[in-house]
């Protein structure tokens, strides 16, 4: 679930090696949105963690950062998300935008939200109309189920 409508914040994106002593970190404008987990289907992740969740691009004063890969979230969306991690950096990344957030629908074409718990038979439909991703949440857990 989203916690908030996103904040601005200049990220550095460039990972530290130990034996680089030339390294300098890489600034860019990301939006941050707070996000609590209500199912993991896979990583470390658990009920009930609050993460950020990132995305190039945003406003900070003058400044405008546009990219056509950025997929808009809000205050209360309940998402399924593809993400990656990485220790160095605190937010986690949607793997490729477009193909990393989906809502969950019923037969009937009514979104859940996480008040409700998804059963099995449920399917991903992708927010954008490039995501070409198709799950049921039955298939999501069972993935879990063999990683565990």
């Amino acid at each position: 679930v989203v916690l908030d409508d996103g904040i601005y914040k200049e990220v550095n994106i460039s990972i530290p090696k130990p034996d680089n002593r030339n390294w300098k970190p890489i600034y860019f404008l990301y939006t941050l949105y707070r996000a609590q987990v209500t199912e993991s289907y896979y990583g470390n992740l658990v009920e009930g963690d609050i993460i950020y969740v990132g995305q190039i691009g945003g406003k900070m004063g003058n400044r405008h950062y546009i990219t056509n890969a950025m997929i808009p979230m809000m205050y209360a969306d309940d998402l399924i998300l593809f993400l990656t991690t990485h220790e160095e950096i605190e937010q986690a990344d949607l793997i490729t935008p477009w193909s990393a957030v989906y809502h969950i629908e019923t037969e009937n074409d009514t979104r859940i939200s996480s008040d409700t718990r998804a059963s099995d038979d449920h399917k991903l439909v992708p927010v954008d109309e490039r995501g070409r991703l198709s799950f049921t949440i039955g298939e999501l857990r069972n993935y879990r189920a063999k990683e565990e």
